[in-house]
């Protein structure tokens, strides 16, 4: 089933929660919507689930518009955030809600159950209470309730922030294979980049109730659209560069607070000397101590402000001078760098995230300081 967004807007009061928000998800697709509290993304799924009614706009299943139809009709089901399960039913009464709803006999009822427990890997489990449940198993029991009325669209919202960590990690993986064997069209709302990264065949990263990029998880982390999605989705260092001047051989080049630097004209948004654009540069994909012949990208030298050693990872703050610093890491560390050293940092023009220069807003909105050329951020 198709699930489309044309230009749908809802507000609450004078607060416009979803901002004329058009895309669509694929029939089968597991697609996410990604982005900082108060963005939209819950009442995007709410207003799928039936629950809200757009001010604007259309919702469509396929080739049927949503408009009026309630929730109960619309054969979606929705994993909730805090389980949402009835205490004082049992495990297979709660699995069971929906289908009395439709009013199916006892024998196909308790058929269809015993076969959604059996998927949630819970056989056995019909009689037990929610209390006498882990949070995983509630979390499984909640998505047994979603999955027995053969739902046309699978909807998460913000299912596995209750878990711990390990937990959070199973049932990625069974979400995972879940869809891969069901094949459900499922929109999945997170604020874990991470698990969107991992499980999304899309995603749309969200602010202030619009949409600000949609594509897969290797294109949004590697060619965000902005400085807000470059600093939401993983971490970047954000420096902004004036463009000097453009060669004949494809190079232009820019000046930073990090020095002066050549990169190739392709990625360039804005060639014209005096623009001002933004360079992000991903912690891991700084090269330290490293300027291998032929590299081709930018090389800086920077002091270790500081260390922090993490096993598979050490993360270092490098000062690049006046006070600005950027962050770097490397896997699998085999030396030991001291505060104080100096190390020369190499990051690869194909590396490089070359971003619009923001507007007023989007400097508010990044968590950290871009590098200014005239100003401290």
């Amino acid at each position: 089933m198709e699930v489309r967004f044309d230009r749908v807007t809802k507000r609450f009061g004078s607060v416009v929660a979803v901002d004329d928000v058009s895309f669509a998800v694929s029939t089968g697709e597991l697609f996410f919507l990604v982005g900082p509290s108060g963005c939209g993304k819950t009442t995007i799924l709410r207003t799928v689930a039936g629950f809200y009614q757009p001010d604007a706009g259309a919702v469509w299943f396929g080739d049927r518009k949503m408009d009026g139809v309630p929730a109960h009709k619309r054969n979606a089901g929705m994993v909730f955030q805090n389980y949402a399960l009835w205490p004082h039913m049992t495990v297979g009464q709660n699995v069971a809600y929906g289908l009395r709803v439709r009013g199916l006999s006892r024998e196909e009822v308790r058929r269809r159950v015993d076969q959604a427990l059996d998927v949630v890997r819970m056989p056995g489990y019909a009689d037990r209470l929610p209390n006498q449940l882990s949070g995983g198993q509630q979390q499984r029991v909640a998505l047994a309730r979603a999955l027995v009325i053969e739902p046309d669209v699978l909807l998460f919202d913000e299912p596995l922030s209750n878990l711990d960590a390990k937990l959070r990690l199973e049932m990625r993986e069974e979400i995972q294979s879940l869809h891969q064997r069901l094949g459900i069209t499922t929109i999945y709302v997170t604020h874990d980049q991470k698990e969107a990264l991992s499980l999304a065949d899309r995603m749309a990263v969200m602010r202030g109730g619009r949409v600000e990029q949609v594509g897969s998880p290797r294109e949004v982390y590697r060619r965000p659209a902005n400085a807000f999605i470059a600093d939401f989705i993983g971490e970047a260092n954000l420096v902004e560069a004036r463009v000097e001047a453009l060669d004949g051989g494809g190079m232009v080049r820019v000046r930073t607070v990090m020095g002066n630097f050549e990169i190739p004209s392709a990625e360039v948004l804005e060639t014209t000397p005096g623009a001002r654009i933004l360079i992000g540069m991903r912690p891991e994909s700084f090269q330290l101590d490293g300027n291998r012949e032929g590299f081709r990208g930018i090389v800086f030298e920077a002091g270790v402000e500081g260390v922090l050693y993490l096993g598979s990872v050490e993360q270092y703050r490098l000062g690049v001078g006046e006070g600005r610093v950027v962050l770097a890491t490397e896997s699998n560390p085999r030396s030991h760098r001291r505060r104080g050293a100096r190390v020369r940092v190499g990051i690869a023009a194909e590396d490089l995230l070359i971003l619009p220069k923001p507007s007023e807003e989007t400097l508010r909105a990044v968590d950290r300081p871009i590098l200014l050329l005239d100003r401290e951020a």
